[in-house]
């Protein structure tokens, strides 16, 4: 993960309790325990400057590389199989209790007739054999 600061946004059963933790980040492997990744960490960019994000699987030499520029929200998680999700979000998940839908937090915002574009890149590599 990039160097930055970052804000968690606590999830218990996929509903947003509205505790959240900022934690700035000197780049590097993940800070997470993996053991805790069926729970989701819900991710806000807060100052984040470089979004470049690198996954890599060292047994396979798989690795993909993700281009959040554009991204405000990053969720990560898994069942705890072999594999991590990787979800760009540019709203958050509901509340506990439910607020109306245009006072959701992280609601985008689009007028009539407007239109919301929204982007990320992914690009998967192998590593080198050399």
């Amino acid at each position: 993960m990039p160097a930055g600061c970052y804000r968690r946004h606590f999830s218990p059963g996929n509903y947003l309790s509205g505790e959240t933790r900022d934690f700035n980040f000197n780049g590097g492997e993940m800070p997470f325990p993996k053991n805790e990744l069926p729970g989701s960490y819900i991710l806000e960019l807060v100052d984040v400057p470089v979004r470049e994000f690198s996954y890599v699987d060292p047994p396979s030499g798989r690795w993909v590389i993700v281009d959040l520029i554009n991204v405000r929200y990053l969720t990560l998680w898994s069942d705890g199989g072999p594999f991590l999700c990787v979800e760009p979000c540019w709203g958050l998940t509901d509340h506990y209790e439910q607020r109306a839908f245009e006072e959701k937090e992280g609601i985008q915002t689009i007028p009539p007739g407007g239109e919301l574009r929204a982007s990320f890149t992914m690009t998967p590599q192998l590593a080198s054999c050399d």
